[in-house]
């Protein structure tokens, strides 16, 4: 962990702001950074609103915040820091301030990004979670959104070979979706987690958009697994593209309304088409390795494999506590022994 820079007091204020990418861009290619607006905000054209947020931002205890931030084992980048990712920096609009939990040296490793769909389909989370694999195992980190779905399996699978970076949409002390805060936990451990917003900061549906821009700009290629034709994983797409990134996609069923999105990249040559780890430049192939399975997961897999699928009745025949039993599932989950193929129910692999 870094010792405190000085730098980070204006940058903290100005992040508690809210401000949208294209203001936050302006104040950084006119001015330089947010210290220089401080000391002199006549240098920008304001509107009221960005006055008034500026005004509100001196009352923020912005030092017993990041006090706090630290307390909690986060930490914090600015965009004037050396190990700040240079890809990052050169974006449109990149994060000044950035907040994080787990492994910083993962900043300065090439990426590479899977995303897809909320509402995936079996095929899609197992297409996700053995190309993470493969990736991650071949040395690049893969980042993802924590989302359900794509994002999550893309995570679980990272973390079978390798390692992996989830980008929030939230402040760094909160989850979304609240269910999996153990897979936050999973990577804060094994990789990495961070945002731009604010602690404290909830999610709304126009920051998911906003936080993309970073899931490509960290990376040096994004992999789009499952998508329906306007969704949040083709503006991530987009954006790749405005950065000079390569985009790939996984074709699927062409009567499938999970598939519309990535069908659509490859028909318009937005993508490379993907069928196998040979089709993405510069990755090979890695085999992930056995882990170990301790008694009470072997005791889980084999009610799985028996039928006892669902969550309740797995509850009901380990006589285990909730909090146990998901910890369990989570951890066969990672260890590619079984899938979730809904909400309370799992299948052996």
């Amino acid at each position: 962990m870094k010792e405190k820079n000085s730098a980070y007091k204006e940058h903290l204020r100005f992040n508690s702001c809210d401000f949208s990418v294209v203001f936050q861009e302006k104040v950084r290619s006119v001015l330089g950074g947010p210290a220089a607006l401080f000391k002199d905000t006549g240098k920008l054209q304001l509107t009221d609103n960005q006055k008034r947020k500026l005004d509100d931002s001196m009352k923020v205890p912005v030092e017993e915040i990041e006090e706090k931030i630290r307390s909690q084992g986060a930490d914090l980048i600015s965009i004037d820091d050396e190990d700040y990712p240079e890809e990052l920096r050169n974006i449109y609009g990149a994060p000044m301030l950035l907040y994080m939990k787990g492994d910083r040296s993962l900043l300065g490793k090439e990426m590479f990004a899977i995303v897809g769909s909320r509402k995936i389909t079996a095929y899609g989370k197992a297409i996700a979670s053995d190309f993470a694999s493969k990736i991650a195992g071949s040395g690049f980190p893969v980042v993802s959104g924590l989302a359900a779905g794509a994002d999550s399996s893309a995570h679980k699978g990272a973390m079978k070979t390798g390692s992996t970076v989830a980008v929030l949409a939230t402040g760094i002390d909160l989850c979304y979706p609240a269910f999996n805060e153990l897979l936050k936990k999973e990577i804060e451990a094994k990789g990495l987690v961070l945002t731009e917003f604010f602690p404290g900061t909830s999610a709304e549906p126009f920051r998911f958009p906003v936080r993309n821009r970073i899931i490509s700009g960290l990376s040096r290629a994004v992999l789009v697994v499952e998508a329906r034709r306007k969704s949040g994983s083709l503006i991530t797409a987009k954006y790749a593209i405005d950065q000079g990134r390569e985009v790939y996609a996984v074709p699927g069923d062409i009567n499938r309304s999970a598939s519309e999105g990535t069908n659509f990249l490859i028909k318009n040559a937005m993508a490379h088409m993907v069928t196998d780890l040979s089709d993405i430049e510069g990755v090979s192939s890695v085999k992930p390795p056995e882990q170990e399975i301790t008694p009470e997961e072997e005791t889980v897999g084999k009610l799985i494999d028996e039928g006892i699928d669902n969550f309740d009745d797995l509850l009901e025949r380990t006589g285990m506590d909730f909090g146990r039993l998901s910890e369990l599932l989570f951890s066969l989950e990672i260890k590619n022994k079984i899938v979730k193929i809904s909400n309370n129910s799992y299948r052996g692999v």
